[in-house]
């Protein structure tokens, strides 16, 4: 069987009815660890070999997952093996023959989770891993999750948040978001910092700078925004903030083309009468369709060709610091003060 989303997921594990065979994946990594977590509780399981818990990587044999697998628990009426990352869909045919026979057959008093993080949204569309997909439903329950969409990650910040015993707007959820990122992760350590210091009532935006770290996507937005106002000065401070958090000049570079395509992107839609809804059909932004709101917002203060040069000078800056003896912090000046010359073509 298949669950068609998060919430299917969700509700098959509080019936606490476990079937014997299951497999995550996506491209969430917190998801996977989150609804392994959950499946566990649901079967008062707890990790570790003697509480009815055994983990495997994907490089394990898979006669020792099977040896494991029909071996009842001394400890515990059921026991769950977590295999992560086992390659599922890139077998040999004589490999998948044995692989399936085995997922058609576990004991009863085995459960057996398969966690797969897939980040390259082409392997999870291709031929293997589909009909992968396909047979694994036929003895198993499946479940894609992938990274939640800018509603989603509100939410899970919401819930967090109020967890914790403070609140935040939906707006101060959206600059959280900004400023942080969309890694679960990386955001679930954020809240914990803000909700410690901040210790109860209603998170600002002041909170937000005071007590979180800002990811390298928000530093060069922060960068592209002041350029697109003309505040020179500004740029080159970002920059030297990113430098000193040691961010990588190759790095910080990849970050600025990103943010000039989506810059070229809302310049076109702009100049052809669409909007956010045209480039979000068009491309994937997943969780950060907040960033094409903000090139909506600050391409008016860039000309088409003023783009397409910035581009090229991205591009020149790249090859430069992969290849030039060049110093990298050099270059980087180099570049801003380019980036900043295009806007006024």
């Amino acid at each position: 069987m298949i669950f068609s989303d998060e919430a299917a997921l969700a509700a098959h594990i509080k019936e606490k009815k476990p079937l014997n065979v299951y497999w995550l994946y996506g491209d969430e990594g917190y998801l996977l660890d989150y609804y392994t977590k959950r499946l566990l509780s649901s079967m008062d399981i707890k990790s570790g070999a003697d509480m009815g818990a055994v983990k495997f990587d994907g490089e394990t044999p898979l006669k020792e997952i099977i040896a494991e697998v029909i071996t009842p628990s001394w400890f515990a009426e059921r026991k769950c093996i977590i295999v992560e990352d086992f390659p599922i869909y890139s077998q040999s045919a004589a490999q998948a023959e044995e692989f399936f026979e085995f997922v058609s057959e576990v004991p009863d008093f085995s459960v057996v989770i398969f966690k797969n993080l897939i980040l390259d949204k082409k392997t999870r569309k291709g031929e293997e891993f589909t009909s992968a997909v396909k047979k694994m439903q036929k003895f198993c329950a499946v479940a894609q999750l992938l990274k939640r969409d800018d509603k989603g990650i509100v939410k899970f910040l919401k819930y967090e948040i109020n967890k914790r015993g403070c609140d935040i707007s939906p707006v101060d959820c959206r600059y959280f978001i900004e400023r942080c990122g969309t890694d679960m992760y990386l955001l679930t350590g954020e809240i914990e910092k803000l909700c410690v210091a901040k210790k109860e009532g209603m998170i600002t935006k002041s909170d937000i700078e005071n007590y979180t770290v800002p990811v390298l996507e928000s530093g060069v937005y922060d960068m592209t925004k002041a350029m697109s106002r003309g505040n020179y000065k500004m740029s080159m401070k970002t920059l030297d903030e990113l430098l000193w958090q040691r961010v990588e000049p190759v790095a910080i570079v990849a970050a600025l083309s990103g943010m000039y395509i989506d810059l070229y992107r809302a310049k076109i839609a702009k100049e052809s009468a669409m909007g956010k809804k045209d480039i979000l059909k068009l491309y994937d932004y997943k969780s950060n369709d907040f960033r094409v709101e903000n090139a909506l917002r600050d391409c008016g203060g860039y000309t088409l060709k003023s783009i397409v040069d910035s581009l090229e000078v991205l591009r020149e800056a790249d090859v430069a610091l992969k290849g030039s003896a060049v110093d990298k912090t050099v270059i980087l000046q180099r570049t801003v003060t380019k980036l900043f010359e295009c806007r006024k073509k």
